[in-house]
């Protein structure tokens, strides 16, 4: 999946690519659910991945928290000068909306 607005943003389709992230990149934790930020060797393509259980909710609501993640993305895409590999795992289960979400990632992506 091309992520539209933000050229050159691709999702991470191999799970040995998302295992080697995890156990090699750097974890910050947030309330949400860690995240797991790599460098991989210079590429010009970016990639990411948003995980999910299907403990979270609907598919409605697990969209709709993918649609939320991937528009901070967008806004911060400056993340991707330092690292060009992100793993996103969500686990909340409490009911979030965009604002809160973007407050906490936000704060996360400005202190890299």
């Amino acid at each position: 999946m091309n992520l539209s607005k933000t050229p050159k943003v691709v999702s991470i389709n191999k799970k040995e690519e998302i295992q080697q992230i995890i156990n090699q990149g750097t974890k910050v934790s947030t309330g949400l659910g860690p995240i797991f930020f790599y460098q991989h060797e210079p590429s010009t393509i970016n990639k990411i991945a948003i995980l999910l259980k299907k403990n979270i909710g609907t598919a409605v609501r697990r969209n709709y928290i993918k649609r939320i993640l991937r528009e901070i993305i967008r806004e911060n895409n400056h993340i991707f000068n330092r690292f060009n590999r992100i793993v996103i795992i969500f686990s909340k289960r409490d009911n979030v909306n965009y604002h809160q979400v973007r407050q906490i990632y936000n704060n996360i992506f400005n202190e890299l």
